[in-house]
């Protein structure tokens, strides 16, 4: 039991990586158009 529980956590552990790099590319590249929109605007 406890050898399938590591394995499914260290089978998640990337995908919390991933994830949380994901978003963090997301953010800052919706932060960058937003800057352009604004910029364009003005």
């Amino acid at each position: 039991m406890d050898i399938i529980l590591k394995s499914i956590v260290a089978c998640q552990i990337p995908f919390l990586i991933g994830g949380t790099i994901t978003e963090i590319i997301m953010k800052y590249y919706y932060g960058f158009l937003f800057t352009i929109i604004v910029n364009s605007a003005i």
